[in-house]
């Protein structure tokens, strides 16, 4: 379960940002609508799948031979980053394996980058060779493996469908059911949960740690306007 620290620093933000969205509906109409379609549209864009940019092809020579694809993907979840001194921020998807007749034993690791990041290193060419080769030295530092200094860019991976791309990333499409007038929509991630209330509210809280978003739980009481949200740290 988490501990008590963690799940009460995310239950102090949501109801620090849900009291200041209360105030600023009453104080100041304007302002509120203002702030949430602003919010509504940066959710729109933090919502939208990450796309596939890159597939890069090299060979693994230990702990044993087969071909390594690299998917560079961009996403807009994956932060700009802050200077040249910081890590890059990257999320990778789930590592998944297989064989075909043709080239034997392969895997399959998906990259993902800031969108911006990738436009611009696109510009000079010496910039994304540099980005291509931080992501084979992100690869084989995350995979212990011994990899080639040399790659390829290739048309396709195995395995490299969007639904496939989504399920290893983790990227998951919030419910397309209709809402009804002032209906909330409660939606999670093994990063975030996100609050949406049609007109009302766009509330999007990332959790300090990983979490297991299938053991979710969410009671509402309606006379405190308390949301109180459980789950289990990965």
């Amino acid at each position: 379960m988490c501990s008590t620290g963690s799940t009460e620093d995310v239950l102090q933000q949501m109801s620090k940002l849900w009291s200041m969205l209360d105030d600023l509906s009453e104080n100041d109409p304007a302002a509120y609508r203002t702030l949430i379609e602003k919010q509504m549209k940066e959710g729109a864009e933090f919502r939208a799948p990450p796309e596939l940019d890159t597939c890069l092809c090299t060979e693994i020579l230990k702990p044993k031979k087969g071909l390594l694809y690299i998917n560079i993907c961009g996403w807009k979840r994956v932060p700009a980053p802050q200077d040249s001194s910081r890590p890059l921020p990257v999320y990778t998807g789930k590592l998944e394996t297989g064989t075909n007749e043709d080239q034997g034993w392969y895997t399959v690791l998906d990259v993902a980058l800031n969108p911006v990041l990738l436009q611009e290193s696109r510009e000079n060419k010496a910039e994304i060779n540099q980005v291509y080769m931080l992501a084979l030295s992100f690869a084989q530092k995350q995979l212990g493996m011994t990899l080639s200094q040399e790659y390829r860019v290739v048309n396709s991976s195995p395995n490299s469908s969007p639904d496939e791309l989504h399920r290893r990333l983790g990227f998951q499409k919030l419910s397309s059911a209709p809402k009804q007038p002032n209906t909330g929509n409660l939606s999670m991630s093994k990063d975030d949960v996100l609050l949406e209330v049609e007109d009302l509210y766009y509330l999007l809280v990332d959790f300090p740690k990983t979490v297991n978003e299938d053991t979710a739980s969410a009671i509402f009481n309606k006379k405190k306007r308390r949301l109180t949200l459980k789950v289990n740290v990965l």
